[in-house]
């Protein structure tokens, strides 16, 4: 099984606004990310959530939404709340809703590999620079609801570097995420797709 959990109740420190809900080419960035979920044929699919647009959004695609009642504690906590959700025999496959490009594609390319190696944990990378999403498997489960902060899933992939399996890609698009007002401008002028 494979379970997809959309983390969306982040605060955008950097941007300094809900980056999430940022208009591009006439929808919300974290709405591509939602589209991608649900086209690929996931067996579950959450999205852990706090701001009511994005709660609405996931479910105009049919996603599960999770409520995250303490979102000051950083990404580990909406990891927390989605593997519990998951059924314990699921792997993980971890988004952000940050990424306008992602696709279906890159996320069966992911799900064959899991497939092949599920026991792995598995990163999208482009000429060695990683990316988003990254699948972990069910045997890691106690590991990932361990997290603490706002590291995210890095604190179990630097525990378990035997584990990790890289499915390089070759487009860069699809891993393009916006951390800054500069990388959402330069996404809009296409400096990004040079």
């Amino acid at each position: 099984m494979l379970t997809a959990i959309l983390m969306a109740s982040g605060f955008s420190r950097r941007m300094k606004k809900n980056k999430l809900l940022l208009d591009f080419q006439g929808k919300p960035l974290v709405e591509y990310t939602m589209q991608a979920i649900h086209e690929y044929p996931f067996d579950q699919a959450f999205v852990i959530a706090r701001d009511p647009i994005i709660k609405s959004l996931a479910q105009k695609y049919g996603l599960y939404v999770l409520e995250n009642p303490n979102p000051q504690r950083g990404q580990s906590e909406s990891i927390k709340i989605g593997v519990n959700a998951a059924m314990e025999s699921s792997s993980y496959m971890f988004f952000v809703g940050d990424q306008p490009f992602i696709t279906k594609e890159l996320i069966s390319e992911l799900a064959n590999l899991h497939k092949l190696h599920p026991d792995s944990i598995i990163i999208p990378s482009y000429e060695k620079k990683n990316g988003n999403p990254v699948i972990f498997p069910a045997s890691l489960r106690n590991s990932l609801l361990e997290i603490q902060g706002d590291i995210g899933g890095r604190y179990v992939i630097r525990n378990n570097p035997d584990k990790v399996m890289f499915c390089e890609t070759k487009d860069k698009l699809p891993l393009l995420d916006i951390d800054t007002e500069e990388d959402f401008e330069q996404i809009k002028r296409g400096i990004q797709r040079l």
